[in-house]
């Protein structure tokens, strides 16, 4: 990793006001550099935002950033769009998800969250009661799994279905976005004092109305 990684992990270390707010968009930080970032989050009681669009993490990079996460109380907004994580890195973010209470924002779009993965969040939210926005907009697949680097489809998702359970049983939640995902695009909101659901239409696997 280049010396402005280095910088940004000791920033994290020490708590330093620069890194309130980490941006490494687009930066090949691959396997280890998620892992590198982890450790530093670890030590970390001060950032609120970490942009990780597009760094190659992979499931092993992200794994540990999500296991770091577990634990971390400051942090607000994640965003780990764009770095190739599948069902282990899925199964990861569920775990943090069960057990960490301060993130509000959990950007997992254009990955390839399989079938298995998306349950595996669905059920996860059940647990939690502080996220308000997740967004899944692109690549995470309903009813189809990854075999080979080809999508193996299917016509039911019971993925949707524990999400749409999700949302109405927890009162945190405020903003699912799956807009693109499917035909006619999807999105679930709620209102915390309304209890309200929405999906909308044309989506072949839909069971919920409002």
């Amino acid at each position: 990793m280049g010396c402005g990684i280095s910088s940004t992990l000791d920033g994290l270390k020490q708590n330093s006001p620069s890194t309130k707010s980490v941006y490494l968009e687009g930066r090949a930080l691959g396997p280890k550099g998620g892992r590198d970032l982890a450790d530093a989050i670890a030590m970390n009681t001060s950032c609120l935002k970490m942009n990780l669009t597009g760094c190659l993490l992979g499931d092993e990079g992200a794994s540990a950033l999500f296991e770091a996460f577990e634990t971390n109380t400051s942090c607000l907004e994640l965003l780990v769009g764009g770095n190739d994580i599948k069902a282990a890195g899925a199964r990861a973010a569920a775990a943090m998800l069960e057990k960490n209470t301060t993130l509000l924002v959990l950007n997992l779009d254009a990955n390839k969250i399989d079938e298995e993965g998306l349950k595996a969040i669905a059920d996860a939210l059940k647990k939690n009661c502080t996220l308000t926005t997740l967004i899944l907009k692109t690549g995470a697949q309903w009813g189809n799994t990854w075999k080979d680097g080809k999508i193996i489809a299917s016509t039911e998702s019971p993925a949707l279905s524990a999400f749409a359970t999700a949302i109405a049983d927890t009162t945190g939640l405020i903003e699912l976005d799956f807009t693109g995902l499917c035909p006619g695009g999807l999105k679930l909101s709620s209102s915390c004092g309304a209890r309200r659901i929405t999906l909308l239409e044309n989506h072949p696997t839909c069971r919920y109305s409002t």
